[in-house]
């Protein structure tokens, strides 16, 4: 049986997937791949942080935001969008 998602586990899988698409569109640029690559990884604890109800140990006092740590990644299209999702989900 599956799993049952909650929304805030749908919106961070929906980040998860722009963020990787924002960086499959900078394969040109190393340098700016790997960094979306990071801010990828960075989403996936997220993602896990939310699925394991353990999200505020995992922030700390950051935001999603600082903690995501994303940089120019926020004005990839769609990005933007799945986080305010995110952020609503949570209540944030």
């Amino acid at each position: 049986m599956p799993r049952k998602r909650t929304p805030a586990d749908a919106a961070a899988g929906k980040l998860i997937l722009e963020l990787q698409r924002a960086a499959a569109r900078h394969l040109d640029s190393l340098e700016k791949h790997y960094f979306a690559d990071a801010v990828v990884s960075r989403a996936h604890d997220i993602h896990q942080a939310i699925i394991g109800k353990r999200l505020p140990e995992a922030l700390g006092s950051r935001t999603i935001r600082q903690y995501l740590d994303a940089g120019w990644v926020l004005d990839e299209p769609g990005v933007q969008v799945a986080l305010q999702h995110l952020e609503s989900a949570l209540d944030v």
